[in-house]
């Protein structure tokens, strides 16, 4: 799992110096936040088995979240085939660009101001349920 401190680590400007500034100072999407409270976003490729996974979690789990679910993309919609209608499907340069560095997929947790509250790489099912139930967007039954 990648704690907001090891992504900011990972953070780099052009002349290869680690950027000083928190993750929400950095990651900010404002295009995919809600007012009124957190959205949770899934940053994905339609190439990636594990993404395909989450994808499907987040669309099983949707009745169960407190936040709505976003999934983010760098590819056209039609690249993904069916996706299940209860998510918002998102083609985003300028989003995607300030994750692209890390491999999908990413999970992140926006404030309603669109900044990353919390960014990581889930590497299970269980894994990104167990956080987000820890980030309080999940009910406990959502296993």
């Amino acid at each position: 799992r990648l704690r907001q401190d090891e992504v900011t680590a990972r953070l780099v400007d052009l002349d290869d110096r680690a950027d000083p500034r928190a993750v929400d100072e950095v990651v900010t999407m404002p295009e995919l936040a809600r007012s009124g409270g957190p959205t949770l976003v899934l940053a994905a490729d339609s190439s990636c088995p594990m993404c395909r996974l989450l994808t499907a979690t987040l669309a099983e789990q949707h009745g169960q979240l407190d936040a709505p679910a976003v999934v983010l993309g760098y590819q056209a919609r039609e690249e993904w085939g069916e996706l299940d209608d209860r998510l918002r499907y998102v083609q985003d340069e300028d989003a995607w660009q300030q994750i692209a560095h890390l491999s999908p997929p990413v999970l992140l947790l926006l404030d309603e101001s669109g900044a990353a509250r919390e960014v990581t790489m889930p590497s299970s099912r269980d894994e990104a349920l167990v956080l987000m139930q820890q980030w309080g967007v999940a009910r406990s039954s959502a296993r």
